[in-house]
């Protein structure tokens, strides 16, 4: 079975990652998995094949991730797999400026959900770029904490949920902007 290089045990790296291991014998290409928990259930983040030693992806997924590999032989039949790394992505900087932020729909009912696109200014900067999200009313409208920009991106998708009901205590307030 393959032995795993790098990046080492524990490492916090950038969202751009090189993954690297030993050869195995009789391996004539090999399967990466990465996965946001160590028991690698679905979805996986990357479940893929290289002929080489090496696989470099953008993972633009903030925190803790595992990784393993296996040879694969003739006729693509798996090989064991490695011992199993866990590795933290480290969140790229704050963006300079924020140029929109869109909703839609702007109104949905209570436990529906809406899409958001955020758009940067300028193209994110190598090494990536992070935007803060946060909710007028939490209780109402939820957002994920932050979204990453891959190098290069401007606009990044970002869903919006709603409860089922809303809490009777909100019902009253003034109209506001959600995000």
């Amino acid at each position: 079975m393959p032995r795993l290089i790098a990046p080492a045990a524990n490492a916090r790296v950038p969202y751009g990652i090189e993954f690297t291991w030993s050869r195995a014998l009789a391996a004539q290409a090999y399967t990466i998995q990465v996965a946001e928990d160590e028991t690698f259930t679905n979805p996986l983040l990357v479940d893929d094949t290289a002929e080489a030693r090496s696989y470099s992806v953008d993972l633009c997924v903030p925190g803790p991730v595992w990784w393993r590999v296996r040879g694969m032989g003739a006729g693509n039949a798996p090989g064991p797999w490695s011992e199993t790394r866990k590795l933290e992505i480290v969140r790229p900087p704050l963006a300079t400026s924020v140029f929109r932020i869109l909703v839609n729909p702007a109104s949905v009912p209570a436990g529906a959900s809406a899409d958001g696109t955020i758009t940067l200014t300028e193209p994110a900067p190598t090494g990536g770029a992070t935007v803060l999200l946060s909710s007028s009313y939490p209780s109402i409208a939820k957002v994920p904490p932050w979204v990453v920009f891959a190098a290069g991106e401007t606009s990044v998708p970002f869903s919006i949920d709603t409860p089922p009901s809303v809490p009777r205590s909100v019902r009253r307030l003034p109209a506001r902007r959600l995000v």
